[in-house]
């Protein structure tokens, strides 16, 4: 399936988003 998940990345100190997720 084909996600799109916006998780904040504390250690990176920025939002990063994954996209199509398995």
């Amino acid at each position: 399936m084909s996600e799109t998940i916006t998780v904040n990345c504390p250690t990176c100190g920025k939002t990063v988003v994954w996209g199509e997720i398995s």
